[in-house]
């Protein structure tokens, strides 16, 4: 059985030269590391997901806690460091601040479940694996949805606009389903802005008082509620399995560098490249003699994503 994930199935249809090079060979660019925004966002997550099984303040916090480690490594809390949104007091002045508001008991939903693995067959060879950070029960409806944990430099419309249609969230509402056997209304995605708090002693014109005692309510966050109709959780899964054949034909002549080199660019038409980890590698022409100097290998496993974590 091959397992893909939603990252893979994004990069097949993005580039077949980047999904050749990171999902069948294992590679990344040299000096490609998840950099302090996805290390906070990590983070974060922990620390929600600690909340969310307990409710106690407290459990979040020691969730979180590891990450000071990092912060204080890369110097994110140094004066001046332009990461300093992204320090470790920072952070949880953040989530702190989203606890305060959001009690356990006064959430829109009950939670059934918390960090959740999944591996679904999308054909006979080939299963959809992935992980889910909640599954909760709408306390409106009493319907079941998926919660998914976002953060972001800033809450833009445009930024919250792009998980209306979002492929990661069709897959786990299905994933879901297929589970549980039980219908999947949608997802509850709860965005975290992870922004600067102000901490300075100066007076705050919204709140009249110094901003060291009103920083915690400039901190910004919402629930963006997702749904998905038996329409577009089909669209979703006809275009799902037909990347599941292509990465499965991939994975069949793509052996080495070399053979890599000889799959389509998809990613120039596409805007692919602008971020991709191979762009340097692609634009120095794809030689594979460069591999060893370009790329490091950091194999990707999908089918990790669906082993329970310890509680």
């Amino acid at each position: 059985m091959r397992y893909v994930d939603n990252t893979m199935l994004r990069t097949l249809a993005r580039c077949e030269t980047a999904a050749a090079l990171r999902h069948v060979l294992g590679y990344v660019g040299k000096g490609d590391e998840s950099g302090p925004a996805a290390q906070a966002g990590i983070a974060m997550h922990e620390a929600l997901a600690a909340y969310f099984r307990t409710g106690l303040v407290a459990d979040a916090v020691a969730a979180l806690e590891p990450y000071r480690t990092y912060s204080d490594a890369h110097g994110l809390g140094d004066p001046g460091s332009r990461f300093a949104r992204l320090s470790y007091e920072n952070v949880l002045r953040v989530l702190t601040a989203w606890i305060e508001d959001h009690p356990r008991e006064q959430l829109p939903f009950t939670v059934e479940a918390v960090e959740v693995g999944f591996s679904v067959p999308l054909t006979d060879t080939v299963a959809f694996t992935g992980r889910i950070d909640a599954i909760v029960r709408s306390r409106h409806n009493g319907e079941l949805y998926v919660v998914d944990h976002k953060t972001t430099a800033r809450l833009t419309p445009d930024w919250v606009a792009q998980w209306k249609r979002d492929v990661q969230m069709s897959g786990y509402v299905w994933a879901v389903q297929c589970t549980l056997g039980q219908p999947v209304v949608g997802v509850y995605i709860n965005a975290i802005e992870l922004q600067r708090l102000p901490t300075s002693g100066r007076p705050c014109a919204t709140h009249g008082v110094p901003y060291a005692e009103c920083g915690s309510l400039h901190s910004q966050s919402q629930f963006i509620l997702v749904s998905r109709s038996p329409m577009q959780l089909a669209e979703w899964r006809a275009e799902a399995i037909a990347l599941a054949q292509q990465y499965e034909a991939l994975a069949a002549r793509v052996t080495s560098v070399a053979d890599a080199t000889q799959t389509r660019v998809q990613g120039l038409f596409t805007g692919g490249c602008t971020y991709c980890t191979f762009r340097d590698f692609c634009l120095a022409g794809r030689p594979p003699a460069y591999a060893s100097t370009m790329l490091r290998h950091d194999p990707w496993m999908p089918h990790a994503l669906a082993v329970e974590k310890e509680q």
